[in-house]
C-alpha cells in the first residue's frame, strides 16, 4: 500500500501542477501531461494489483474508492482527448461536453480532481479501518 501512495502523491502533485497552468490560461507542458498520465496508469495499476483481495467482496470504502479512481481516470483521458489529440474537438456524446476547437472548460479539471479526492480519501479511511 506505501508504493501505492507514493504513485498517487506524485499524480496529484502534477495534477496541481496542470492546474494552476489551466487557471492561468497557460498551456499544458506535454511532459508534465505524459507524466500525470503514466504516473496515474501505475497508481491504477497499483491499486488493481493491492486491491485484488479487496475488490468485490463487501469492502464498500475500497470498491467504491476503486470506482471512482477509474471514474476520475476515464475523465481525465476525455480531456486529454478533447485538449491535445483533436484539434476540432471530440464529439459531445463522448466527452460530455460541447466540442469546440482546443481547449478544455476551467470546471472539467475541477470535476476531475474533485472525484479524485473522494476517491483519495475513501481508499485512507479503508485504509485506517482494515
Amino acid at each position: 500500500m506505501t508504493v501505492l501512495f507514493v504513485f498517487l502523491a506524485f499524480t496529484i502533485i502534477l495534477g496541481i501542477i496542470l492546474y494552476a497552468n489551466v487557471r492561468a490560461n497557460k498551456p499544458r507542458q506535454n511532459f508534465v501531461v505524459a507524466l500525470h498520465g503514466i504516473f496515474a496508469g501505475i497508481t491504477l495499476c497499483t491499486l488493481t494489483y493491492v486491491g485484488a483481495d479487496y475488490i468485490g467482496q463487501g469492502n464498500v470504502l475500497f470498491n467504491f474508492s476503486y470506482m471512482l479512481f477509474w471514474i476520475g481516470g476515464i475523465l481525465g483521458v476525455f480531456m486529454l482527448m478533447k485538449d491535445k489529440l483533436f484539434t476540432k474537438g471530440i464529439p459531445t456524446w463522448l466527452a460530455g461536453f460541447p466540442a469546440g476547437k482546443g481547449g478544455i472548460p476551467k470546471f472539467l479539471p475541477l470535476v476531475h480532481a474533485g472525484i479524485q479526492i473522494v476517491a483519495v480519501i475513501l481508499l485512507v479511511l479503508f485504509v485506517m479501518g482494515k
